[in-house]
């Protein structure tokens, strides 16, 4: 009688259970070894090590281990073994707490009061609106168009009939003026035209962002709105140049305003 040979299965799906867990288990290693390396790591490395710690962390919600996961970001914080980590946009404290928050019930309920403190202080910072700093850049750039503006506007010349070409005062019909000339007295036409319209649309950029920067979206629309000005103001102010260096200058001043503005606007 032959010897008899058994073949034993795994059950199904253990083989997979086995593969997440290793794969949940190497996260929480890759936290643990992660933090002594950003400690000793230069300025340069920090800022990359402490991106790549927040992701690690953010992640663990999303990971079968969850008893294991909250054991671990409850015994970083208890530890602050996170203070100082993380990056300037988001301490590595920030999204620990996030991370407990997003696991649920029970972890969420034993998040540290001062955590959550943080947390919301956090998050006023991130998405608080810059708009009196963008109230007095817009203000101050009022004023010294303004200055610009009085500054190269002197008073007219008293009509002198002797300034005339003499071929004018002779009776010839004068040349009709190139278009270099009718450019620029374009220029000096419309010149009120287009700082009117820069106040109405720093103005309405200036109420845009109060309204709505609050929000990521909102945001970053009202930066590109204080870009596309800056922009448009520039581009104008260039082609003002063959006219007059004041007007040019005037033209440019809200631009300037505008490109602080987006600049304060920036994503912390």
């Amino acid at each position: 009688m032959g010897e008899l040979q058994r073949t034993v299965q795994a059950p199904h799906g253990a083989e997979d259970a086995s593969s997440i867990g290793r794969e949940d288990a190497a996260s929480i290693g890759r936290i643990e070894a992660l933090i002594p390396r950003v400690l000793s790591a230069s300025e340069e490395e920090r800022a990359r090590l402490g991106e790549e710690l927040n992701v690690l962390l953010l992640r663990l919600p999303s990971e079968p281990q969850r008893e294991a996961s909250a054991a671990l970001l409850r015994r970083l914080m208890d530890e602050r073994a996170l203070e100082g980590l993380g990056t300037e946009k988001m301490p590595a404290s920030i999204a620990a707490t996030k991370a407990l928050l997003d696991l649920g019930y029970p972890s969420a309920l034993e998040v540290d009061p001062q955590q959550l403190d943080a947390l919301r202080r956090w998050e006023r910072e991130r998405t608080r609106v810059p708009w009196f700093p963008i109230l007095m850049t817009l203000f101050v750039v009022a004023i010294a168009q303004i200055a610009v503006i009085t500054l190269g506007s002197p008073g007219a010349p008293p009509h002198d009939m002797t300034s005339l070409p003499l071929d004018v005062l002779a009776g010839v019909e004068p040349l009709p003026p190139s278009w270099l000339i009718r450019y620029v007295s374009f220029l000096e036409d419309s010149a009120l035209t287009v700082l009117g319209y820069q106040f109405l649309a720093g103005a309405a950029a200036f109420l845009f962002t109060g309204a709505f920067a609050r929000w990521p979206t909102g945001r970053v629309l009202a930066r590109l709105t204080f870009l596309l000005l800056f922009g448009l103001g520039t581009l104008v102010s260039v082609l003002q140049l063959p006219a007059s260096l004041w007007m040019a200058g005037a033209t440019f001043l809200p631009a300037l305003g505008a490109f602080i503005s987006a600049t304060l606007l920036k994503s912390r």
